[in-house]
């Protein structure tokens, strides 16, 4: 019977303790599995999905923390990982669909769970990198949500690769964290590389961000302060960085430019304390001032004054001004003060022309007319406005330009002038036949008014005069153009 006969697991007898058949056979069962899966026993854990995804969003002072306690799966793990580094030694491939095959069956024996569970186990340990496409997915560089997928996700098994992961040199990690330091300002508190890349990159997010609100604030439109190449520079610099994956390439990259961070890191210091003090605020104003001089350019003959303006344009071109900055504040008070007096000077030039178009304009509207008071107003305020102009203006390009725009002013003037005589004689009405007591209205046409530049009477050809016969020509020609102009009840005003 079942109870006393020999049971025999692999040709070896099995011996029992107890009499009951159905334990006996149970006892059989439980040694056939152990000497078919007999490595089983070395997955202590039973993890779920939640369990993989709690694994992977742990922090390195976690994970630190539960090595000092033990892992229970350690055989399961070193198993794992002589495939992986079999695989790797013999230039082979391993992906996550080769660690299913090997562990799910005897002598493993796993779950899925199980073998998702190690992967996320080493890679979160550090100990292995995943691959795809050539990509290298680190801790470092990769969100837990999409480790996470490309451990358990069906369609990627095949896809994604396990590999161990590379180490770099000691120089490699030493640059990384005198880049972090130097550059960064930011104090290495790990050794850890994935902790390193991660907080290297964070660093170089957030310092991109405050030099591109830098660009913002002082390189806007217009803007002529020195540095936004030293900026640019060190934007590329994170960029050229920080936008790799993966962790050998990036910190091999961060190796080689390890002496352009340096220099950036120097010269983003000058930079800084240039634009966060006084030199700021004289660099600019010298640039002003340089401005209104470069409009005038043209009408300057002083070398004294076109001398202190290069002073300042040499120091505008040199790439780090800031040792020259005393000099060009010096040039630049030098060169206001000329420029002062020359627009003084220019203004005081320009300002008769101005009154003489003033006064021909208020002579011209008749006192008693309806309109006297509202043209004259009008004429006030225009020239008022333009005598403000010459009085405002710092550009003696436009001060020369002031005397033709009052005589367009003027005739303008004239023309509302004459309108309003117009208009007014039509106002008039003639005494009716049937009405002869009535006195007539009887109104004295003023003659018309017309502006004439003496420039326009040449066309604006320029005379060289060299004889009196010369003279004679100009003048006849002078006096031709005159009688052009001049008709029946016309007053010409030569401005």
């Amino acid at each position: 019977s079942l109870e006393t006969a020999d049971i025999f697991v692999h040709g070896l007898r099995v011996n029992t303790k107890s009499k009951d058949a159905s334990a006996r056979i149970s006892d059989a069962f439980k040694k056939l599995i152990e000497a078919q899966y007999s490595k089983l026993n070395d997955m202590k854990t039973e993890p779920s999905s939640s369990d993989i995804m709690e694994l992977l969003e742990k922090s390195k002072t976690q994970m630190k923390l539960d090595i000092k306690e033990g892992n229970p799966n350690q055989y399961a793990l070193s198993e794992l990982i002589d495939k992986i580094r079999y695989a790797s030694g013999h230039g082979a491939k391993f992906s996550v669909k080769q660690a299913f095959d090997a562990f799910m069956a005897a002598p493993y024996g796993y779950t899925e769970e199980d073998i998702e569970y190690l992967i996320a186990d080493l890679y979160k340990d550090g100990q292995i990198s995943l691959k795809m496409n050539s990509v290298v997915y680190s801790p470092a560089s990769t969100p837990a949500d999409d480790v996470f997928k490309f451990i358990t996700k069906k369609e990627y098994r095949e896809k994604v690769l396990l590999d161990i992961k590379a180490v770099p040199n000691t120089r490699w990690v030493k640059s990384v964290k005198d880049i972090t330091r130097d550059f960064f300002g930011k104090t290495v508190i790990s050794d850890d590389t994935d902790a390193l890349m991660r907080d290297f990159r964070t660093n170089g997010s957030q310092k991109k961000q405050e030099l591109l609100g830098i660009i913002a604030t002082d390189y806007g439109v217009g803007s002529e302060l020195p540095g936004k190449s030293v900026i640019d520079k060190a934007v590329r610099l994170i960029d050229d960085t920080c936008d790799i994956n993966d962790p050998m390439t990036f910190y091999k990259r961060a190796d080689e430019f390890y002496y352009d961070f340096d220099e950036t890191a120097i010269n983003l210091g000058d930079l800084m304390s240039f634009l966060n003090g006084s030199q700021k605020k004289i660099y600019e104003r010298a640039c002003k001032i340089y401005g209104v001089f470069d409009k005038s350019r043209n009408f300057i003959a002083d070398q004294r004054i076109i001398g202190y303006a290069e002073d300042i344009r040499k120091i505008k071109k040199i790439e780090k001004p800031y040792k020259q900055i005393p000099k060009m504040d010096e040039s630049a008070r030098n060169l206001q003060q000329a420029m002062l007096s020359l627009i003084e000077q220019a203004a005081e030039e320009v300002k008769p022309s101005v009154y003489d178009d003033f006064k021909i304009a208020k002579e011209t509207v008749t006192a008693d007319r309806p309109y006297a008071e509202r043209m004259l107003k009008e004429i006030d305020s225009k020239f008022r406005a333009l005598l403000d102009k010459v009085d405002s203006s710092n550009n003696i390009a436009a001060l020369k330009g002031i005397p033709s725009e009052s005589t367009a002013m003027l005739d303008i003037l004239l023309g509302k002038i004459n309108t309003e005589e117009e208009f007014y004689q039509q106002s008039l009405e003639p005494v009716k036949p049937d009405e002869p007591e009535k006195p007539i209205k009887v109104a004295l046409k003023p003659p018309k008014t017309v502006a004439v530049p003496v420039r326009s009477l040449t066309n604006n050809k320029t005379f060289t005069i060299r004889s009196e016969a010369d003279i004679d020509a100009f003048v006849e020609e002078m006096r031709q153009e005159l009688k052009k102009k001049l008709g029946d009840n016309v007053i010409i005003k030569l401005s």
